[in-house]
């Protein structure tokens, strides 16, 4: 079985317990499992809302000013006549 791994239970133990302490163990177990993954989600959840929460704050630099065009001056030829 899946939890008999998490439980630390050999399957010799588990076949030697009685039906409803086996039944009992499955309950307890199933509980604990629900138990964490509301925890997880809780968790994700609030994570989830404060990265939203950064991100809705977040504005990009504006680069535009930043870049200015080159100024040369072109160089004046004389043409010959």
């Amino acid at each position: 079985m899946v939890f008999t791994k998490d439980l630390n239970v050999t399957p010799v133990e588990l076949d030697q317990l009685e039906f409803w302490r086996i039944e009992s163990i499955i309950k307890s177990y199933e509980e604990f499992i629900e138990e964490k993954n509301k925890n997880e989600k809780e968790q994700h959840d609030a994570q989830e809302a404060e990265m939203k929460k950064q991100q809705s704050s977040y504005s990009p630099p504006n680069y535009s000013n930043s870049f200015k065009t080159p100024s040369f001056n072109m160089p004046t030829f004389n043409m010959p006549k």
